[in-house]
């Protein structure tokens, strides 16, 4: 099961959205450009309940920001190392 917590955003002042990675850089539809580096952000789903019902929510960057006490760009950086780190020690076992 893969969970992802972040998407590539535009790393414009104000953009956040989501980019396509292409063969020349990082896509932002909105303005038309192409970036060689994205700003990770933060999108995430929650469930809110108490005793009568249940609500869906979805997280994004300013409040993930203080749920997870680091910025998206550090979190993705070390799933990433963690991710790599596995599939090495996996592969040497084969």
């Amino acid at each position: 099961m893969s969970v992802n917590i972040a998407y590539p955003g535009c790393p414009t002042q104000g953009c956040n959205k989501n980019l396509l990675e292409g063969h020349d850089g990082w896509r932002c539809e909105k303005r038309d450009k192409t970036s060689d580096k994205s700003n990770q952000r933060y999108i995430f789903p929650m469930a809110c309940a108490d005793h009568s019902s249940q609500a869906w929510l979805q997280g994004f960057n300013d409040i993930g920001e203080v749920l997870f006490g680091t910025p998206a760009n550090e979190a993705f950086e070390y799933i990433s190392s963690l991710r790599i780190n596995l599939l090495s020690r996996l592969s040497a076992r084969v």
